[in-house]
């Protein structure tokens, strides 16, 4: 995972945490390996990944759908001020687990039961 994953290269190495991102369904990637630095906010990282990935973001307007990362596998959204750091030392999160980057209604707290990331 560490060798292929995208990311912004000026994290150093020793703040660099990993997960697999699935991304929004209809993107031309299901999924990629990706790195963060683990001191950056969940919603920094956010930002980051739609720039590399040409993803429309319009989390700065309070009426637009909401790009959200959410844990794979309870379905919930991180919080967009928690740090990576806070997240894996409260066992919120665990290094190399999945994470699914989704467009939502802006009150949005959860995906569906059945949401599938997986599919295309």
């Amino acid at each position: 995972m560490k060798m292929h994953a995208a990311g912004e290269k000026n994290v150093p190495l020793t703040d660099r945490v990993y997960f697999e991102v699935f991304f929004p369904k209809g993107h031309k990637v299901r999924s990629k390996p990706y790195h963060f630095s683990k001191l950056w906010t969940v919603g920094r990282a956010i930002d980051s990944t739609a720039i590399i990935e040409k993803l429309p973001n319009q989390n700065n307007r309070l009426t637009e759908k909401k790009l959200l990362f959410f844990h794979a596998s309870t379905l919930k959204a991180l919080h967009l001020s928690d740090s990576f750091e806070t997240l894996l030392n409260s066992k919120l999160l665990n290094e190399a687990e999945a994470l699914v980057l989704e467009y939502v209604p802006p009150s949005c707290d959860a995906l569906a039961e059945d949401y599938h990331y997986e599919e295309i």
